[in-house]
């Protein structure tokens, strides 16, 4: 059963793998109408892969509650991060810089952020 999730979910991340390569080139193609959805689908293929190799993993021990508390910490602190510089950016660059894109850019940078410490916190552990 565990293998099948796992197959589901590299297949869900193939799918918004080339959704997002698609929105790439409509983006590329059309200078920037759609660059929004390929932030967010690209997260999302990310987001999929990563559930697909940690699923298998990752129970609900001990263990796995302590990596997912750690990953979702230090998350945490790099999400202020991204916040100051998206703040930094808005406020200085106020007429050049769209805020959908910035929000955008924020939230897929959280999801990639927590997906990779998932792993990181996997192996260490």
């Amino acid at each position: 059963m565990v293998v099948m999730k796992s197959k589901q979910f590299n297949i869900i991340a193939v799918f918004f793998l080339v959704v997002s390569l698609f929105f790439l080139a409509i983006t590329l193609y059309t200078d920037g109408a759609v660059i929004n959805w390929f932030f967010v689908t690209f997260a999302l293929s990310i987001l999929s892969f990563t559930l697909g190799y940690v699923n298998p993993r990752i129970g609900n021990d001990e263990r796995s509650k302590v990596i997912r508390n750690k990953s979702i910490y230090s998350t945490f602190f790099f999400v202020i991060g991204y916040l100051i510089i998206a703040f930094g950016l808005k406020t200085w660059l106020a007429k050049q810089v769209d805020t959908q894109l910035i929000f955008a850019i924020v939230t897929s940078l959280t999801v990639i952020t927590l997906s990779i410490s998932l792993i990181i916190f996997e192996k260490k552990n």
